[in-house]
């Protein structure tokens, strides 16, 4: 991100290691506007379908997408590897294929992590083995909101939200077998929750907290688990996080009072936050990408349209986009970038009860 200004200042230790930050949004120039240069494609329609929904890019270019199929009450998973979209239910048997999250590690395997609502567990899928393997890993009333990336050594690393405590916890096999933590347990915080990997393989979870309506960040430093308050009023269903190429961490969020979107920014330390989208109620359900020049990329859903849109700051300052206006779409939506840096959203279309891909052609 291209210019940032240190409008987060200050800060004041409170117990467990947690810090408040005082912070004040940068008000950047907007611009919105109807998509040109976008193909949709229609991943999966059969059923009800697609809510849910993830997407990661292998270094193929192959997109692999994870999703709901509510029909069935199963984790289905799609990709086009073929050169079509194949899809292919993972795991069946009542209740399970909710809260999805999808990534590719660094020998291009799939990992997916989802929710079991049956047992209300955390469970994980993989192909590692050349075939699919389901486990269920935390049990409790949790499971939701989960959260997977891969680190560079092909460790898997989950976060999710703790219903029945109203925690945060995190689950990795990082260290050759798996284990869980709670990370954060003051208040009821959690949901929304988003993980993300730096280039020293540290790992930071974006999350809400819903006692205080802000968000937050956790970040393990290798030895212990360091959380900060970002941004107050901050709520709604997702956050979404991704690192830069410089480590300099982006957090995309949903503004409760102003109904719009924000990405609050560390940048060398210094966090602060700017005004993304604020043309009606804008910026749930949220989805954040940066590409190889540090720009950054945003999926996010338009309530007051019901429409998908996106925004970038790639030209210096924002640009928002509608990239799909059909009504009741974008509820559910996921951003990654193909290997020229070009932006793949998967969303779900529920009118038609599918799940769709929108992907940037160019004009």
């Amino acid at each position: 991100m291209r210019g940032p200004t240190a409008a987060m200042r200050g800060s004041t230790s409170s117990p467990g290691g947690a810090r408040i930050l005082s912070f004040a949004p940068l008000l950047l120039s907007l611009s919105c506007s109807l998509a040109p240069g976008w193909d949709r494609e229609v991943v999966d329609s059969e059923g009800q379908v697609g809510f849910y929904n993830d997407i990661a890019i292998d270094d193929a270019d192959c997109a692999h997408v994870s999703y709901l199929d509510r029909s069935n009450e199963s984790l289905k998973y799609a990709n086009d590897c073929s050169g079509a979209w194949v899809a292919s239910t993972l795991d069946e048997g009542g209740n399970l294929g909710q809260d999805t999250s999808i990534c590719v590690d660094p020998d291009q395997n799939v990992h997916i992590s989802y929710s079991d609502r049956i047992n209300e567990a955390l469970k994980y899928v993989t192909d590692v083995s050349g075939a699919w393997e389901a486990v269920m890993l935390d049990s409790g009333d949790l499971g939701n909101d989960t959260s997977i990336a891969a680190d560079s050594g092909g460790g898997i690393h989950i976060s999710y939200y703790d219903r029945g405590n109203g925690d945060l916890k995190y689950a990795s096999d990082a260290g050759g077998a798996w284990q869980v933590a709670t990370v954060d347990e003051a208040g009821t915080v959690g949901l929304g929750t988003a993980i993300a990997i730096d280039s020293v393989d540290e790992v930071t979870i974006s999350y809400l907290d819903d006692t205080h309506a802000s968000l937050k960040v956790a970040h393990h430093d290798g030895a212990t688990w360091i959380t900060e308050t970002i941004a107050e009023d901050a709520g709604g269903t997702a956050t979404s996080l991704a690192f830069d190429r410089d480590d300099n961490l982006h957090v995309s969020y949903y503004s409760l009072s102003d109904q719009d979107l924000r990405v609050a920014s560390r940048i060398d330390g210094i966090w602060s936050t700017e005004l993304v989208d604020r043309e009606g109620d804008v910026g749930d359900w949220s989805a954040i990408t940066l590409d190889a020049t540090g720009s950054v990329h945003v999926s996010y859903f338009d309530r007051s349209h019901e429409a998908l849109k996106y925004a970038t700051d790639e030209d210096g300052g924002w640009e928002c986009l509608t990239v799909d206006a059909s009504s009741g779409v974008g509820e559910w939506n996921a951003i990654a970038l193909d290997c020229s840096g070009k932006p793949r959203i998967s969303y779900l279309n529920r009118p038609r009860s599918a799940v769709y891909v929108a992907s940037y052609a160019g004009e």
